[in-house]
């Protein structure tokens, strides 16, 4: 997505909890992301004959996956290692708030 106060699109790249510009300096070990008009896609979802299921933030979206997912006692065991991976993508002071999830389905 290109807008003249971000000339060179809105693709980031983050490693090491750090943001960087240089998408393809650490391929396979750190996360990209953009930003996204989510309005512009679901529309264009309902013009293919796309429903909205879910539009919610990433820490409510992993929170309820995680509830479907123990409930079936499918998961595998948690370490503290994990466990900090979880906080870090549902906190809302890190990922939690600020990435959001569009599901459609046909």
């Amino acid at each position: 997505m290109f807008s003249p106060a971000r000339p060179h699109g809105t693709l980031r790249a983050y490693f090491k909890h750090r943001v960087t510009d240089d998408i393809l300096a650490n391929p396979g070990e750190q996360d990209l992301t953009a930003h996204v008009n989510f309005y512009a896609i679901q529309k264009a979802g309902e013009a293919a004959g796309l429903k909205m299921e879910t539009f919610s933030s990433q820490a409510k979206f992993l929170t309820q996956i995680l509830a479907k997912t123990q409930s079936k006692k499918t998961f595998v065991e948690w370490n503290s290692s994990r466990a900090r991976q979880f906080q870090t993508l549902t906190h809302p002071e890190h990922f939690g708030r600020a990435f959001r999830v569009l599901v459609q389905t046909k």
